[in-house]
């Protein structure tokens, strides 16, 4: 899902390494959240506790649903998603029906994509067809079409992957290695994405090739 590597645990150690309080820790960066210095103590704290983080974290969590900085927010929908899985789903289907929410939403439907249930399926079909238009323009990044497929793949909504084919075209802005990904996460869609696209994914891809990143 959203785990942490050690290069992300390092820079976050960096960040705040002069804070004499520091502990990798869920309660030092529910208070790094708290105190609010800078937005990158609270934006590196978000990301933090998808490591180490509890159901204790939500609330403080879906409080950053209205800070000031979009990436804050977005960290934090995500994050959500690590910590509860399909149990916030109601929270994720929330933030997509909120007009409000703005670039939110595509992160609410990427929550949506890894870990939400059939509870946000009315939700998702309503987004896709009131954005169907946006959702097929060419220079918008594929994550709100990837997460679509994705969701309705794995919640066997077979009539509306079939209705909703005109998100596939939109993944050929994928690199290789992101097509590549996203194709594992919907196996038996393989052949029909190859098909649409005009393109042969191969099952395996050389991390270190960097021509394909």
């Amino acid at each position: 899902m959203f785990l942490l590597d050690a290069s992300n645990k390092a820079t976050i150690s960096e960040h705040f390494r002069r804070n004499k309080a520091f502990s990798w820790s869920e309660e030092f960066f529910l208070s790094a959240i708290d105190a609010d210095k800078s937005k990158y103590d609270v934006l590196w704290a978000v990301i933090a506790l998808r490591d180490c983080g509890t159901r204790k974290s939500l609330p403080a969590l879906k409080a950053l649903s209205k800070y000031p900085k979009q990436d804050v927010r977005d960290s934090a929908v995500l994050t959500i998603a690590q910590i509860a899985g399909a149990a916030e789903t109601p929270y994720f289907v929330k933030i997509l029906e909120d007009p409000l929410s703005g670039r939110n939403k595509v992160y609410a439907l990427w929550a949506i994509g890894v870990s939400g249930d059939e509870r946000a399926l009315a939700s998702v079909e309503q987004y896709v067809r009131k954005n169907k238009k946006k959702l097929q323009t060419e220079d918008l990044d594929p994550r709100a079409q990837e997460e679509v497929l994705a969701f309705l793949y794995r919640v066997d909504a077979s009539s509306l992957l079939q209705e909703f084919s005109f998100l596939v075209p939109p993944l050929a802005r994928l690199t290789p290695l992101a097509l590549h990904n996203f194709l594992q996460r919907v196996p038996g869609m393989r052949a029909s994405i190859e098909a649409e696209l005009g393109k042969f994914v191969p099952a395996e891809i050389p991390k270190n090739d960097s021509s394909l990143a």
